[in-house]
């Protein structure tokens, strides 16, 4: 999943990957990582939208894409869900903590 987290995945997919069943493989990740296959796919990818939403260049829309979202309403509640805030709330957190903290730097 960490790799190709950006494609379209479901668990069919994942099992065929794995040679087995979608329902074999869903009961056995959950077992392994006490999760669902598709809660860890969102999940990781809310993790990497929150590395490139550090990238003001990026438009909210520009990030759902790059994590595999193909509509930037869906990523955002996906995101929220996930996160509690949604992405634009959390860019701007981000931005304000990364202007504190070079506020707060000494001066040379």
């Amino acid at each position: 999943v960490a790799a190709h987290y950006a494609e379209p995945l479901d668990v069919a997919t994942l099992a065929n990957v794995a040679g087995l069943s979608p329902s074999r493989f869903a009961a056995l990740f959950r077992a392994h990582a006490g999760t669902s296959p598709m809660d860890h796919v969102r999940t990781v990818r809310v993790d990497r939208a929150r590395r490139l939403l550090a990238d003001v260049d990026l438009s909210i829309k520009e990030v759902a894409a790059r994590v595999g979202f193909d509509d930037a309403f869906h990523f955002s509640k996906v995101f929220r869900a996930v996160d509690g805030l949604p992405p634009t709330r959390y860019r701007e957190a981000l931005l304000a903590g990364r202007g504190s903290r070079a506020e707060s730097r000494p001066q040379r």
